[in-house]
């Protein structure tokens, strides 16, 4: 199934414009093993002269990631979500960066978009700490390093978890039997489940899920 980080959110400020090149991003980490089918980008209500494109990069520092795959939007609606499809593996646990590139800094935000984390099923925008900001930025035509009060610029991907990767609640399945109180016999069984995941302890986001059984 597919799934993509922002669902219900909409930019606060729906069509600004800086002029000049721009390349915008947000910081990520997906849960399980999968595959970027998409990037999707909240295009502004001002139709953009000249070609959009998005990407998506490792991340390995602030200043440090390598493109993994890109693409041209094609006809765009201004005002609303698009997508262009892609096709990059990627693994659960590791921050990537989804990203646009827009000719004549056209783009849409929200002040303080990450100031806690923005989680989604299998997909987590990291949240802003002192080290790390999200809503990533850089002037010109790159890997985008720099970020500026907090803004977030709605950049986002379509997700889809590898095969077998868990992508619900897991956990232990406890056995509750039922005993008929003059034979003693079991008369019937009854199963609960409770979900005891792994989390990373420094993106907070869930890496694992195990299953035993008593």
């Amino acid at each position: 199934m597919a799934e993509s980080i922002f669902t219900v959110q909409v930019p606060a400020n729906p069509d600004e414009n800086d002029a000049v090149e721009l390349t915008l991003g947000t910081r990520f980490i997906p849960a399980v093993n999968g595959t970027i089918t998409g990037i999707r980008w909240f295009f502004p209500a001002t139709p953009i002269v000249g070609t959009v494109n998005g990407r998506l990069y490792s991340w390995t520092s602030n200043t440090v990631g390598v493109l993994l795959g890109s693409n041209d939007f094609t006809a765009p609606t201004p005002g609303t979500w698009n997508t262009t499809p892609v096709s990059v593996p990627v693994v659960g646990g590791q921050p990537y960066v989804t990203a646009v590139f827009t000719p004549l800094g056209e783009y849409v935000s929200t002040g303080a978009l990450f100031a806690s984390a923005i989680t989604n099923g299998n997909l987590t925008a990291t949240a802003d700490t002192p080290t790390e900001e999200n809503g990533k930025f850089v002037a010109g035509n790159g890997y985008p390093d720099d970020s500026f009060n907090g803004n977030g610029y709605f950049v986002d991907v379509v997700f889809e978890a590898a095969s077998g990767a868990v992508t619900g609640n897991a956990g232990p399945a406890n056995e509750a039997d039922t005993a008929n109180p003059v034979t003693g016999r079991k008369t019937a069984t009854t199963v609960t489940a409770t979900e005891h995941d792994t989390v990373n302890t420094t993106t907070a986001v869930k890496v694992a899920a195990t299953v035993t059984a008593t």
